[in-house]
């Protein structure tokens, strides 16, 4: 008879036991002031920075040129104010005079308000984009909100330069006031969830002075606005927003405590391992579940 090969043994693996941790517990142990937090603060920066620039820029977009006149609109041709009088004659910028929005659209006599409107209804689209989009953040997610918001922003500022009339302009302006509006509050949310206690206060200072110096800035570039109002919106603001935008899509992540309020806990999981990654940390086998993801029961 022919003997069978003996089977070998089954070796039997067992798997690390996972333990069952808060939200919290996986933070820490995952570092909440790391390579991570600093790269995000530092992203944030920089996108505020450009904001405080663009926001400076509106005195400069909108800056009322010289005028001249002319009883007949022939020569000769005197200074002048684009006042009652003033607009009683043929008027004109005078030769030389900054292309911004004032003088390609004709912003003075009649249309002189033009320009506090415009500001008005930027702040006024902030508010209806706090209102409608900040909502989104908690609906589909952070990274999701700030993606769109920087998307708003591209597109309006991008849309806005091949604007034919005024009128035209101001629909891609209050594009851009929706984006900026919900994209602030939501760079706040999301460092009160990825930061520690301390590295979150200190964040949002860093994040105010770029800001400001983003708005001292404006000043030494200030000959280099007036030339031309389109080179301000594509060259100094959209294109900054548009290469930060794929960086946005691989470095930031989703906030777990929203993965985990929508019960994704394996998700949730997944973005706490790669912060520790990041951070250089080493995880223990954890898990969550829903009833002590956020606090455990006494």
């Amino acid at each position: 008879h022919m003997q069978e090969p003996l089977s070998e043994p089954l070796i039997r693996v067992e798997e690390p036991q996972q333990e069952i941790i808060t939200l919290k517990e996986a933070s820490d142990k995952a570092g909440t002031s790391g390579y991570y937090q600093y790269r995000t603060i530092a992203f944030f920066c920089l996108k505020r920075m450009v904001y405080g620039f663009f926001l400076m820029g509106f005195p400069y977009f909108f800056k009322i040129p010289d005028f001249e006149c002319s009883a007949t609109g022939e020569a000769p041709w005197t200074p002048c104010k684009a006042d009652a009088d003033g607009c009683k004659l043929h008027i004109r910028p005078v030769a030389g005079s900054p292309q911004n929005l004032v003088t390609e659209f004709g912003l003075y006599c009649d249309d002189a308000e033009v320009p506090a409107y415009a500001e008005s209804l930027f702040m006024f689209a902030n508010m209806v984009g706090i209102l409608f989009i900040s909502p989104i953040a908690d609906i589909v997610g952070r990274k999701f909100t700030l993606i769109l918001c920087i998307c708003l922003v591209i597109a309006g500022l991008s849309l806005g330069t091949l604007s034919m009339n005024i009128y035209v302009f101001l629909v891609f302006f209050s594009v851009i006031g929706m984006g900026f509006g919900p994209y602030v509050p939501t760079t706040y949310l999301y460092l009160n969830e990825f930061c520690g206690e301390n590295l979150r206060q200190r964040g949002s200072a860093y994040m105010n002075f770029v800001r400001t110096l983003g708005q001292l800035v404006v000043g030494g570039l200030s000959a280099l606005i007036n030339d031309n109002w389109r080179i301000f919106f594509l060259g100094y603001v959209a294109t900054p927003f548009a290469v930060s935008l794929p960086l946005m899509a691989k470095w930031l992540y989703e906030s777990p405590k929203l993965l985990i309020s929508h019960k994704k806990f394996d998700e949730a999981k997944e973005v706490v391992q790669k912060i520790a990654k990041d951070n250089k940390k080493v995880l223990p086998a954890f898990k969550f579940e829903e009833e002590i993801a956020f606090e455990k029961k006494a």
